[in-house]
């Protein structure tokens, strides 16, 4: 059960809805490890508009991570300013390794602080928590977990309450990045508003909590989460030559490299392709591009509910109205923020279906703006 085959082996699920389903979930073994990272000062960068760089910092940590663990399949949850990922014993050192070098690329080519922290699930389980893991189906085979069993909060809170948990940084390195991508531009909303979505049920009886939630969002919606994806083609436009390269030469410890320049005729190739139509023999801009809504996590699960959403003004008074009734009946805490964007960090490992996953926030910093409201309302009720 410490094989990276323990998530693999999973039967996924397509409906989104039945995260609530006992069914779906495995508990992840004791001898695993929770590797989390989160940009320190997230809020004070999102709000003087470094959003972008958070976003990419964050989804950063799960591109390198897994080039660490050989490609190997685990279980990841990306949270705008920062991911948390699951490691086998075998892989953790070589994947909290990766991180710490991110850490210090972070800090040198962003100007961001990383903090990475490492705690076995052992442990959390000796906290009185549990972190159980199951996958939901985007497309092409392509999955994305969910969890439950409140473990990961758990985990958090051992990490930055507790220095022996730090992942100690690093002088030296340089973080594997190759299959990170941030070329497309932020996706105006069709609809008017780009809404980030936060929900954490109250009480014993979470999957009942969420249901009804659910089917409050789906009433309020009417196309249902399918027809609200924030990403869609119609919107999505590619940034040009010097905007992709300046912005993908931070990856690099340096914009004189041979690795660099790859990326420079890569680069090349996907502008001439999605800007200029050009369609080279190797692969296919249209179908690629087409394809990018449904292999989209603008809707997930790690013991929150998370979602952007793609709203009118209108419908977004109706969510706040329906989530604030929940909250005052103590159902639920939840956050939300709207923008009039969406913004996507595209993990690609190839341009197939199932060989790519976009990573989505909202605007202006849609996520860490939603959950600075739902800690606002955790702390007035204790919690």
């Amino acid at each position: 059960m410490s094989e990276p085959s323990f998530y693999e082996a999973i039967p996924p699920f397509t409906d989104f809805s039945a995260f609530t389903e006992d069914a779906h979930y495995r508990r992840v073994p004791s001898d695993w490890w929770v590797l989390l990272t989160d940009v320190k000062g997230s809020t004070a960068a999102i709000e003087a508009g470094r959003y972008k760089d958070v976003n990419r910092v964050g989804a950063a940590a799960i591109v390198c991570a897994q080039a660490a663990l050989g490609g190997a399949d685990v279980p990841y949850v990306f949270g705008g300013d920062g991911a948390t990922l699951l490691a086998p014993p075998e892989g953790k050192d070589a994947a909290a390794q990766a991180l710490a070098v991110l850490q210090r690329h972070a800090k040198k080519r962003f100007g961001l602080e990383l903090r990475v922290g490492a705690v076995p699930v052992a442990q959390v389980e000796a906290q009185g928590s549990a972190i159980e893991v199951g996958r939901f189906a985007l497309a092409g085979g392509r999955c994305t977990a969910v969890f439950r069993g409140g473990g990961l909060s758990a985990a958090e809170k051992l990490i930055k309450g507790d220095e022996r948990w730090a992942v100690k940084p690093v002088k030296r390195g340089k973080p594997d990045l190759d299959e990170l991508s941030c070329r497309w531009n932020a996706v105006p909303s069709l609809r008017g508003r780009s809404v980030s979505l936060l929900v954490a049920a109250r009480g014993g009886e979470p999957a009942g909590v969420y249901r009804q939630v659910l089917e409050g969002i789906n009433a309020v919606l009417g196309q249902g989460l399918e027809g609200a994806n924030p990403i869609q083609r119609a919107a999505m436009t590619y940034r040009s030559w010097w905007q992709c390269a300046r912005d993908e030469a931070r990856q690099f410890p340096t914009a004189w490299s041979f690795a660099f320049l790859k990326k420079l005729a890569g680069i090349s190739v996907s502008v001439a392709s999605l800007s200029w139509g050009w369609k080279p023999r190797f692969y296919d801009p249209v179908a690629y591009a087409k394809s990018i809504p449904a292999h989209s996590d603008y809707r997930k699960f790690d013991d929150t509910l998370r979602m952007v959403v793609d709203c009118e003004p209108g419908q977004v008074q109706r969510l706040r109205a329906m989530l604030d009734e929940h909250y005052q009946r103590g159902r639920i805490f939840y956050g939300l923020h709207e923008s009039h964007e969406t913004l996507i960090t595209c993990y690609v490992k190839g341009t197939a279906d199932g060989q790519h996953i976009h990573f989505v926030d909202g605007g202006d910093g849609g996520y860490a703006m939603a959950a600075k409201q739902m800690k606002s309302q955790m702390k007035a009720a204790g919690a």
